[in-house]
């Protein structure tokens, strides 16, 4: 079921039509629905942290990937290309950094403004930051505890081999 409509929310495209994959998708629809739902993952994520239960994050994921192959699709029906060049994605970095330029095109498509919606755009936008500058300390700090943890290894290990190298054996008496 396709949702027709030029006063559609991005949302509603998002994910009313997550099993479409013939459609089209204007390009800021795609791209302010994929930027609210990542930082949407972000919170989802937080909070399955806080109450200690992943499975609901997983489901999410799954539901999200879905939805983001389908209007990954749709957008690249709107540059007039085949929905099939998704499969970039498979190929490490350049594959990626040439399928974001296609999705980045001006298509045909006429998309959702309104200022609420830029607005919330805004505001996910803020979070996404927000939660990259964390996890960006996060990752640093654990990187930093790792370091000193592998420099004690080594200082123990070179303490054990010099304590097998000592022959308490000596007939020097």
């Amino acid at each position: 079921m396709m949702i027709k409509s030029d006063n559609i929310t991005p949302l509603a495209n998002f994910w009313g039509n997550m099993l479409d994959f013939y459609g089209k998708m204007g390009r800021h629809d795609f791209w302010s629905a994929a930027v609210v739902m990542a930082a949407l993952n972000i919170v989802i994520l937080t909070i399955c942290l806080l109450i200690n239960f992943i499975p609901l994050w997983w489901l999410y994921d799954v539901a999200f990937f879905i939805a983001t192959l389908s209007a990954s699709v749709r957008r690249l029906h709107d540059t007039n290309r085949s929905g099939a060049y998704v499969l970039l994605n498979l190929i490490p970095l350049i594959g990626q950094v040439i399928l974001l330029i296609m999705l980045l095109q001006k298509g045909e498509t006429s998309s959702y403004v309104e200022p609420w919606w830029d607005g919330l755009f805004a505001m996910a936008m803020i979070i996404l930051v927000i939660g990259a500058i964390y996890v960006g300390g996060v990752t640093y700090s654990y990187y930093q505890e790792e370091q000193e943890r592998q420099e004690y290894q080594d200082d123990f290990d070179r303490t054990i081999d010099d304590l097998d190298d000592d022959s308490y054996d000596t007939d020097d008496y």
